[in-house]
C-alpha cells in the first residue's frame, strides 16, 4: 500500500512538474522578442490600448479609432494615411463615445499604458502595448490545460496545452492586444466554472466576456 501511495505522489508531482514546465515554455515562446514580432496588426492593439486609457480617464467618454464613418454624430476628427498613393488611404477616424466593442477588454489592455503614464493618443512601446495579452496568454494556458484533463483525462489536458503553447499560429496570435486575447481567458473560466456546477460564477465571468 505504501509503494501504491508512493508511486501515486511521485506520479502527481511529475505530471505537475510536466504541466508547469509546458506553460513556461508557452510564456518564453509568447515574451521573447514580443516587441518585434509579429510586425504587422499593430494599429488594432494601439487603438484598443487608446480606448483603454479614456475609459479610465473617464469611463463616460472613450474614445479611439472607429471603422464607422458614414453618418456617424461620434466622430470628432479624421486624418489621412498614405495620402500619395490612393488605393491604400488609411482614414484614422476618432469617435466620441467609442462605443465598437464591449469596455472591459480594452480596459484591461490600456491599464499598464495608464498606470505607467501614457495618455491617449499617443506613440506607446509595443511591448506596454501587448503587456495584457502576454498575461492573459499564461491564464489560456492554465485554463486550457484545467478543461481538457477535466473532460478527456491528465493525458489529453497535457497534449492540449503542449499544442496551444508550441504552434507558431497561437504563440505569435497570443502577442496582440486584441480582445479575443483579453476575453479567452474570462470565457474558459466561465466554463470551468460550468463543469464545477458554480453557476452563477459561470454566469458572471460570461457576461463579462461582453
Amino acid at each position: 500500500m505504501k509503494q501504491f501511495l508512493g508511486a501515486f505522489h511521485l506520479k502527481t508531482i511529475i505530471s505537475l512538474i510536466t504541466i508547469w514546465l509546458l506553460i513556461i515554455l508557452g510564456v518564453y515562446l509568447r515574451t521573447n522578442q514580443a516587441d518585434v514580432f509579429p510586425a504587422d496588426n499593430n494599429d488594432d492593439s494601439l487603438f484598443y490600448t487608446w480606448a483603454g486609457i479614456t475609459f479610465w480617464d473617464n469611463p463616460f467618454k472613450l474614445a479611439s479609432h472607429s471603422i464607422f464613418e458614414a453618418d456617424n454624430p461620434a466622430l470628432i476628427w479624421r486624418s489621412q494615411y498614405k495620402d500619395f498613393i490612393p488605393w491604400e488611404r488609411f482614414g484614422l477616424k476618432i469617435t466620441q463615445p467609442w462605443l465598437d466593442h464591449p469596455p472591459l477588454g480594452t480596459a484591461i489592455i490600456g491599464l499598464p499604458a495608464k498606470l505607467l503614464g501614457y495618455p491617449a493618443f499617443a506613440q506607446i512601446p509595443t511591448l506596454i502595448v501587448r503587456f495584457s495579452a502576454l498575461v492573459a496568454g499564461i491564464f489560456t494556458l492554465l485554463f486550457t490545460y484545467i478543461i481538457g484533463a477535466r473532460l478527456f483525462g491528465a493525458k489529453i489536458g497535457r497534449l492540449s496545452l503542449l499544442f496551444l503553447a508550441t504552434t507558431p499560429y497561437f504563440v505569435a496570435a497570443h502577442r496582440q492586444a486584441f480582445l479575443e486575447n483579453i476575453l479567452t481567458p474570462l470565457f474558459l473560466a466561465s466554463l470551468i466554472a460550468l463543469l464545477n456546477k458554480k453557476l452563477i460564477l459561470a454566469a458572471i465571468l460570461a457576461g463579462l466576456c461582453g
